[in-house]
């Protein structure tokens, strides 16, 4: 309402002024900051290890994915109530996350059995490797001081045969000079 419509006219009594003119009460002023403060509660110093336990759980293989899922959502309630009040359903649940956690356990152990088992027969084919490698390196020497002895044999066979084809071509010359002064004299001796 506004100010003048409850202002006291001809038709009011100044007895109802009165209650007119009570102020509202005021609000009460901000807390200063400091110990007066009202204080919330603390966190609980376990809530990350609650979070990485119910990870851990939801991660593991070899159970239905919403089964981990509900029993996942269990690890905070139960393990914030101290055992000795805590309900028997707690418990269970509490059974059936330490099972789901055994159960991830055995294997990851098991992948670790299998990856170190990997690894040293990876040792032992390195080492075979290796052995091979080194076998090979031998065999590639000797090949390649025989494949130099072969190309210092075909240099002295080449230049064998390019003397011999000189030597024929200068025969094949002479011959072919030998056959023009025969047929020369045979041509002469045809004339006498």
């Amino acid at each position: 309402k506004n100010l003048v419509s409850v202002l006291p006219t001809a038709r009011h009594e100044c007895r109802d002024l009165p209650h007119l003119l009570i102020m509202a009460p005021m609000k009460r002023p901000a807390a200063a900051s400091g110990s007066t403060a009202k204080k919330g509660r603390t966190a609980d110093p376990n809530l990350e290890k609650y979070h990485q336990i119910a990870a851990a759980v939801q991660a593991a293989d070899g159970f239905p994915g919403e089964m981990l899922k509900l029993v996942a959502s269990t690890v905070k309630v139960g393990l914030q109530t101290p055992k000795d009040v805590r309900h028997g359903y707690a418990e269970q649940c509490l059974g059936m996350v330490q099972e789901v956690l055994k159960a991830a356990e055995a294997g990851v152990r098991d992948k670790v059995a299998g990856l170190e088992s990997k690894v040293a027969a990876s040792d032992e084919e390195k080492a075979a490797r290796e052995a091979a490698v080194a076998a090979a390196g031998g065999e590639v020497k000797q090949k390649t001081e025989v494949l130099e002895a072969s190309k210092a044999k075909l240099a002295a066979a080449n230049d064998e045969s390019a003397k011999a084809k000189a030597t024929l071509q200068a025969a094949e010359t002479e011959q072919k000079a030998g056959d023009e002064a025969l047929v020369a004299a045979a041509d002469r001796k045809a004339k006498l």
